[in-house]
C-alpha cells in the first residue's frame, strides 16, 4: 500500500482525476500530503479534480490540507467532502498558510467544501474565479455540526459578496439561516449568479423546524422562489411565520424586481383543526407579495393540490367543475361548510378524538348557550369520574362546537377520554359519532379541493393568480362567519 501511495503517479500519469478517501483516526489528520511527497511537482499539472472524502467526521489540519493543495495547482474541481479542517486557536500562520494556498489554485473554478468555517480562507482573488460553490453536508450530521459551528450566516453572506463571477450557489445543512442571513446572503449575489440554494432556513429565531431556500436569477433579479420542507408534510405551527418571513426577506430584497414570476410554497399542511387559521393567516399575509407574483402555488392541506397562475401553470380545473361558472364567496359557504360536515361524519374512524353528538337530546339544546355548555360540562364531569385516576387530571372534554344547521355538537376529546364521554352521551340519549377528523380540519380539506377544482364552484383556471386567492380568502371568511366559535370548558 505505501508503495501504491508514493508510486500512483507512475503507473497513472495522465491521470486527471484524483479521489483520496480518508479513515478516521489520529493518522488522517496528517496524512494528505502522502501520496505527492516522493514525486517532483510537474508529475500532478494533468489533475483538474480533486476529492478527499472522509469516512466518517474526518479532521484535518490545515497545514496539511495546505501542503496538498500546493502540489496541485491545476485543479479546477475540489470537493472536500465528510471533511473538517482543524486549525489551533489564534495560529494566524496555519490561516494564513491555507488561504494562500487556497488562493494559489488559479484553475479553480468549481468548489465543494463539508466545513462552513473554512469560508474565510476564501480571499476574494479566489472568490471571483469560482462558478459553483457548494458549502455544508445534507440532513442526517446535526450532532457534529452541533460541536463544530462557528461560523454565522451574516459572516457567510460577506465571504459570498467576494464571488463576483458566481452562478451557482448551494448551502446544505451544519447552519441555520435565519431570515436576516438569507437576505444579506441574497443582496450579496453577483448578477452572474442563475440558482441559489439554502438549506436550512429557519423562519424565525424559535421556529424549531426548517424550510429549503431555492431560486433561480438571471441579470441579478429572481425569476422563481420555492420554500419546501424536508418533511412530507407540515403542521400549522411550522409555516404560521412565512408570510412574516417572505416580507422579511423578499420585500426588501435587491434581488426582487418589479414581478416575480414565480412563487411556490410547497409545504403541504397536516389537515388538522390548526391548518385552517394557518392557510388564512398565510394568505392574509402575503396579500402585498401576491400581486407581484405572476404564477403562486400555495400550501394547502394534505392530499390536495392548491396551485393558481396564469396560462399553462393555472390551477386544474376537473370533471366536477367542469364549464361551471364560479359561485360568490357567500353563494359557496354554505356548501363547503355542509361538504365538511359530511366529511367529519363519513370518515368516522375508530380512535379518533373527536365526537360528534346527534339527535333530539342535542338539537334541543342548541338554541340556548347556557344550557348547552352546562350539558357539556356535566357529560365532561360524568366521564371523568368513569376514569382510572390520574395524577394529571386532565379533562376529558376541552374544546365543544355547536353545529346548529346539522342538529349537532362538535365534541374534542382528550385522547384516552374519547370511549368515556362517548359513553356519557350515549347516557345523556346523544347519538354518538366517532368522526375521523375535526371540522376544522375537514373544512381545510374541503377549501384546498376547491381551489384546485376537485370540488365545484371555484374560480376556474382562466382567474389570474391573485384573484384567485382573492376569491378563497373571501371564501374562508365566509364560512367562519357561519360557524359558530369553539368554546374552551
Amino acid at each position: 500500500m505505501e508503495s501504491l501511495c508514493a508510486n500512483w503517479h507512475q503507473r497513472w500519469p495522465r491521470a486527471t482525476k484524483l479521489t483520496l478517501e480518508l479513515k478516521d483516526g489520529a493518522d488522517a489528520v496528517t496524512c494528505l500530503p502522502r501520496p505527492f511527497t516522493r514525486a517532483p511537482p510537474e508529475a500532478f499539472l494533468c489533475l483538474t479534480h480533486l476529492t478527499v472524502k472522509g469516512g466518517g467526521d474526518v479532521l484535518v489540519t490545515g497545514a496539511s490540507l495546505a501542503e496538498l493543495l500546493l502540489r496541485v495547482p491545476g485543479v479546477q474541481t475540489l470537493v472536500l467532502e465528510d471533511v473538517s479542517v482543524a486549525v489551533e486557536d489564534e495560529d494566524e500562520a496555519e490561516d494564513e498558510a491555507l488561504a494562500s494556498a487556497l488562493s494559489s489554485l488559479t484553475r479553480l473554478e468549481h468548489l465543494t467544501l463539508s466545513d462552513y468555517n473554512c469560508m474565510p480562507y476564501i480571499q476574494p482573488s479566489l472568490g471571483a474565479q469560482l462558478k459553483t460553490l457548494r458549502v455544508g453536508r445534507e440532513a442526517g450530521y446535526d450532532d457534529w455540526s452541533d460541536c463544530m459551528e462557528i461560523i454565522t450566516d451574516t459572516e457567510v453572506a460577506s465571504c459570498v459578496a467576494h464571488m463576483t463571477g458566481l452562478e451557482e450557489l448551494t448551502l446544505e445543512g451544519d447552519l441555520r439561516f435565519l431570515p436576516g442571513g438569507l437576505l444579506a446572503v441574497l443582496d450579496a449575489l453577483a448578477p452572474s449568479v442563475r440558482r441559489c440554494k439554502v438549506a436550512e432556513v429557519h423562519v424565525s429565531d424559535d421556529s424549531h423546524g426548517s424550510i429549503t431556500w431555492d431560486c433561480s436569477l438571471a441579470d441579478g433579479k429572481l425569476l422563481s422562489v420555492a420554500l419546501s420542507s424536508y418533511y412530507s408534510t407540515e403542521d400549522a405551527e411550522a409555516v404560521k411565520d412565512v408570510a412574516v418571513f417572505l416580507e422579511e426577506v423578499l420585500l426588501p430584497s435587491r434581488v426582487l424586481g418589479p414581478r416575480l414570476p414565480s412563487l411556490s410554497l410547497d409545504l403541504t399542511l397536516e389537515a388538522d383543526d390548526e391548518s385552517l387559521k394557518a392557510v388564512m393567516g398565510l394568505y392574509s399575509g402575503i396579500w402585498g407579495l401576491a400581486d407581484r407574483c405572476d404564477e403562486l402555488h400555495l400550501p394547502s392541506p394534505a392530499g390536495s393540490s392548491a396551485k393558481g397562475g396564469g396560462g399553462d401553470s393555472g390551477g386544474e380545473a376537473s370533471g366536477l367543475n367542469g364549464g361551471s361558472a364560479a359561485l360568490t364567496p357567500a353563494q359557496v359557504a354554505p356548501r363547503v361548510l355542509e361538504r365538511a360536515v359530511q366529511r367529519a361524519m363519513g370518515e368516522a374512524a375508530e380512535g379518533g378524538s373527536h365526537l360528534l353528538f346527534l339527535g333530539p337530546a342535542v338539537s334541543s339544546r342548541l338554541g340556548f348557550p347556557r344550557e348547552l355548555r352546562a350539558w357539556v360540562a356535566e357529560l365532561s364531569s360524568q366521564a371523568a369520574e368513569s376514569l382510572p385516576p390520574q395524577p394529571s387530571k386532565p379533562k376529558p372534554l376541552s374544546h365543544f362546537r355547536p353545529l346548529p344547521s346539522f342538529g349537532a355538537l362538535e365534541l374534542a376529546c382528550g385522547p384516552d377520554a374519547v370511549g368515556a364521554v362517548a359513553e356519557a352521551g350515549r347516557r345523556a340519549g346523544a347519538a354518538v359519532l366517532t368522526a375521523g377528523c375535526g371540522t376544522d380540519a375537514a373544512l381545510s380539506q374541503v377549501l384546498g379541493a376547491l381551489r384546485s377544482g376537485e370540488e365545484a364552484g371555484g374560480p376556474g383556471a382562466e382567474v389570474s393568480a391573485l384573484d384567485r386567492l382573492r376569491w378563497l380568502l373571501e371564501t374562508m371568511e365566509a364560512v367562519a362567519a357561519l360557524r359558530p366559535p369553539q368554546e374552551s370548558l
